[in-house]
């Protein structure tokens, strides 16, 4: 699913990132607010997003997973910014490639980027 809206809130917390954009709903004659989960901020570092790549009154263009029960939310699958540039969901994809903004991974100080080894129990 596919909306076009006007961003009223982008926020970029753990567990979990949260997109809020207001859609026009034609029928209602009003806008309606969707509310869109993304994964958490490292996830979203890794194919490219930053606390700052959307603001309110931004313009955007989401493709979205719907709730089942009709509610206006779901899942982020991407979102297409006012730049043009289009950003998929890390939370949504954990083997999504990584952005080109950091090709030889996250910068340092960065923690749980996926890339660590696993350690034995008791280490």
């Amino acid at each position: 699913m596919t909306r076009i809206g006007t961003v009223q809130e982008f926020e970029w917390v753990n567990p979990h990132s949260w997109l809020r954009i207001l859609v026009r709903d034609e029928a209602a004659g009003r806008d309606v607010q969707w509310a869109l989960e993304l994964g958490s901020p490292v996830q979203q570092m890794r194919v490219g997003w930053s606390a700052d790549s959307l603001a309110p009154g931004d313009q955007v263009t989401v493709t979205i997973h719907p709730l089942k029960d009709g509610s206006r939310a779901g899942g982020l699958i991407s979102a297409t910014l006012p730049d043009g540039s289009v950003l998929g969901n890390g939370g949504l994809r954990p083997n999504a490639q990584r952005s080109s903004k950091f090709p030889g991974g996250l910068p340092a100080g960065v923690f749980g980027t996926g890339d660590e080894q696993p350690t034995p129990e008791g280490d």
